[in-house]
């Protein structure tokens, strides 16, 4: 095994101290002093053959090396620190909506959309909500085959049995706003005829069903009102049905802006 010699004085060289105090002036290394067999500090005696105190040496060096990566100057690696936060990020964003959910596991293989990896072991995951109201539990239910994300879980919660997650805040949206609707509510807002029920019922039998306004003109549909003692049909002709919708329309039209 080859041993590596003693490290020279390289200041010594290069400035090449003049006087002996000068050479005593330096600053000593302890590293340097507990080598050299002839210092009075070292812990070794003269008398110890050369090769021991010269391997102690090397390991004494190498006690004090500090690698490159054992540095605190080194950053951390990015994939470790992505790695790190996406999990737990993950964890705590998700793990909320499991409580409300019982899962079984099957053997069954299928495939993973967002790993790109066959799978052999399959979930069935069932609501374990009960219903307020009837007291039954929820028989809603999915599989990891099926539902491929936890989207599908949390959008459940929401929409039936309204629960967020911790710190949201329902949002109420308004009722959607059709013809039909305002139709109703014209219907409770005033004491109509039954000739003027009539009327308001066939207009929005037309526009709910997108009945065509030459279904006034058939002489099977006017039968029936006909065929009825003291009922007459509202409607004579498509032009009238048209004419009266139109208004309607524009009527509710107006209530609609000012609601909003």
């Amino acid at each position: 095994m080859e041993i590596r010699r003693n490290r020279q004085d390289y200041l010594a060289l290069n400035d090449g101290y003049d006087t002996e105090t000068q050479t005593d002036t330096r600053c000593s290394s302890p590293i340097l002093e507990a080598a050299d067999p002839g210092s009075s500090s070292s812990h070794y005696s003269i008398g110890q053959p050369e090769s021991y105190t010269e391997i102690d040496t090397i390991i004494q060096l190498s006690d004090f090396e500090i690698l490159p990566s054992e540095s605190m100057s080194q950053p951390q690696s990015l994939s470790s620190v992505i790695a790190g936060s996406s999990v737990s990020r993950k964890v705590a964003k998700e793990s909320w909506f499991w409580p409300y959910f019982t899962c079984t596991e099957t053997r069954s293989e299928w495939f993973d959309n967002r790993t790109k990896k066959r799978k052999f072991v399959d979930r069935i995951i069932q609501c374990a909500v009960v219903d307020d109201g009837t007291g039954k539990d929820c028989n809603w239910n999915t599989t990891d085959s099926k539902r491929q994300s936890s989207s599908t879980n949390m959008r459940h919660l929401r929409e039936v049995h309204s629960i967020l997650p911790p710190g949201a805040k329902q949002v109420v949206l308004p009722p959607k706003a059709t013809i039909t609707r305002f139709l109703e509510k014209g219907k409770e807002s005033a004491n109509l005829t039954h000739q003027e029920i009539l009327e308001k019922n066939i207009i929005r039998w037309v526009v709910a069903s997108c009945q065509p306004f030459t279904v006034i003109e058939s002489a099977e549909f006017r039968k029936i009102f006909n065929d009825i003692p003291g009922i007459s049909l509202p409607f004579t002709s498509r032009q009238t049905m048209r004419r009266r919708i139109m208004d309607d329309f524009q009527l509710y039209r107006v209530q609609l802006k000012e609601e909003l």
